[in-house]
């Protein structure tokens, strides 16, 4: 039997930036996604310390267009 990873994990700062203020960032993330054959995916925004408002919509969105997938938000803040 083989071993299957059941959950994929993205690091957002490392993809993206730190800084996520428009909606064509969130478009390359789920690009991403869309790649992965795994159906459980970890967004970590462990280091992102700016999503914009128009970014946070898109992210919905986009959760919602891709509804066959389990898209969990890790929100723990980074240190200070």
């Amino acid at each position: 039997m083989v071993d299957v990873k059941k959950t994929h994990k993205i690091i957002v700062s490392s993809l993206l930036a730190p800084i996520l203020s428009s909606r064509d960032t969130i478009g390359v993330l789920e690009k991403k996604i869309r790649k992965t054959k795994i159906k459980s995916i970890d967004l970590d925004f462990s280091n992102v310390s700016f999503v914009s408002r128009s970014a946070a919509h898109a992210l919905l969105l986009m959760k919602e267009r891709l509804g066959t997938k389990k898209i969990y938000l890790l929100l723990i803040p980074a240190k200070m």
